[in-house]
């Protein structure tokens, strides 16, 4: 009996400690986090277990599909939308569920196309590109272009110009307004070939009236073979490199030149009214006296405006100017020849000018120092000849005589300025600053008593500001005495 008791005790001793076990395990709770939650195609997706309970297996339904065992499992959507997230906890108490719905995002990404036209040519080659794109979600909120020869563009649908030979690749960035960007390259989309300038100049003849004979010059630029054509604009032409052609009537010609390479690209150059034969004059006004140091303005009359103008002004100098404005600064006698260019021939104009000598201004005063008023001073003028005089004394007066006498009447520094204008109507002036001056004399005591007491000796000084030396003092001490001495005691 006892012995059956015994085992009887340890059988439920076991239990109990079996069941003492399992409870101390508790019910499993499932939660999980993601991140992100939101996101562009193709959006990785990493998510991770938080659990409480201490579950020891988990079973993912991420809502693509994909069933995944793993705790923290990763996965990638493809394919746009919004997708429900399951998953299922276990331990030995049991097993817990939870489902987010919606709760991962896929955004669709952009959908990059675009067209560019022309996409083969000669440089300078402008091309318009057209953006074919869709935004996928959201809306477009940026474009880059890059053209592949190191430009870019930042507008929907840009023009760009080609300015060198070769095959470009040009690539088209989208970004909506989830932030999902997508590019597109399309290699040696733009096939440009190299091109060619026109160009020519010619000689110019000295003689402006039919026949004459023009020798053209061809400057263009291009690789390989060029092919030319000539129009000379009086219905006859030529395919030479440097044609000379004879124009055999008077009138106004326009020129034209097309440059062709062997790959087709071509340009023209077209100069209106080049060549102009007869009813060329070259001309020009001036004055027939001008005066020495004045301003010469020079009016190119020539008819019909030339293209260019070389003038000789006769004393040494030059000028490329139209209508250019000339100084003489030597008196004499001078022959101004100007050359009027009009493109294919030259023609020329002469007029003599006399430059005048202006007057040489200078003057005078008996005096220009006073320490009083009124005071008289008398100008004489220093220029010979006979001439008109404009004096201005500086106190608001002035006088037309030759020489004056005027009256200053209140002290102060006067500017006194002379114009002379001359029998050739040549005028000059002179300014003496400062050049007269009245200034009334101004004493200052110095070591003046305040106070003291009598029998009271002191010794005075002064300072005077006047214009003339001092010649005499008169002191008056105030109490009936004076003196003459100039530092009395």
């Amino acid at each position: 009996m006892l012995a059956r008791n015994a085992i009887f005790c340890k059988w439920l001793i076991l239990n109990v400690l079996i069941c003492l076990g399992y409870e101390s395990h508790s019910q499993v709770k499932a939660d999980f986090t993601a991140t992100p939650t939101s996101g562009c195609a193709a959006l990785v997706v990493s998510f991770k277990d938080i659990s409480t309970g201490n579950p020891n297996s988990w079973k993912w339904d991420l809502g693509n599909g994909t069933i995944s065992f793993l705790q923290n499992p990763a996965v990638t959507y493809f394919t746009p939308g919004q997708y429900n997230v399951k998953l299922i906890v276990r331990n030995a108490l049991g097993a817990d569920s939870v489902v987010k719905n919606k709760y991962i995002t896929v955004y669709s990404n952009p959908v990059v196309d675009f067209l560019g036209s022309p996409l083969t040519g000669c440089f300078p080659l402008p091309a318009t590109f057209t953006d074919l794109s869709m935004a996928g979600s959201g809306s477009i909120t940026t474009h880059e272009w890059d053209f592949g020869d190191g430009n870019i563009s930042g507008t929907q649908n840009p023009e760009h110009t080609y300015s060198s030979a070769g095959n470009f690749n040009v690539s088209l960035r989208i970004t909506n307004s989830f932030g999902c960007k997508v590019t597109v390259t399309k290699p040696q989309y733009i096939k440009i070939n190299t091109g060619v300038k026109a160009s020519f100049t010619n000689n110019i003849p000295n003689s402006c009236n039919a026949p004459v004979t023009i020798n053209f010059i061809n400057t263009s630029a291009g690789t390989g073979v060029l092919n030319y054509t000539w129009d000379f604009g009086d219905g006859s032409g030529s395919t030479l490199l440097n044609p000379f052609h004879t124009y055999t009537v008077n009138g106004s010609y326009t020129v034209k030149l097309i440059v062709k390479n062997i790959t087709g690209c071509t340009d023209t150059i077209i100069k209106s009214n080049l060549i102009t034969l007869g009813n060329v004059h070259a001309n020009f006004s001036a004055p027939l006296n001008v005066c020495q140091g004045s301003v010469v303005n020079l009016v190119n009359t020539s008819s019909p405006v030339p293209g260019s103008a070389t003038w000789d002004f006769g004393d040494g100098t030059i000028s490329d100017s139209i209508n250019p404005l000339k100084i003489y600064s030597t008196t004499g006698n001078y022959v101004i020849k100007m050359l009027a260019n009009f493109g294919a021939c030259i023609d020329s104009a002469f007029q003599s000018v006399t430059v005048m000598p202006k007057p040489v201004v200078d003057f005078s005063a008996d005096k220009n120092a006073s320490c009083k008023t009124p005071f008289m001073v008398n100008f004489v003028s220093n220029v010979p000849g006979l001439n008109s005089y404009l004096w201005d004394f500086g106190d608001s007066t002035s006088s037309t005589l030759t020489n004056v006498s005027h009256t200053y009447t209140k002290p102060g520094t006067f500017d006194v300025k002379l114009v002379v204008t001359n029998a050739a109507g040549c005028s000059d002036s002179l300014i003496k600053t400062a050049y007269i001056i009245i200034q009334v004399p101004k004493a200052t005591i110095n070591n003046l008593p305040v106070k003291g007491c009598a029998p009271f000796f002191n010794s005075f000084s002064s300072t005077t500001n006047s214009i003339d030396p001092v010649v005499g003092y008169q002191w008056d001490f105030g109490d009936g005495s004076t003196s003459s001495l100039p530092t009395p005691g």
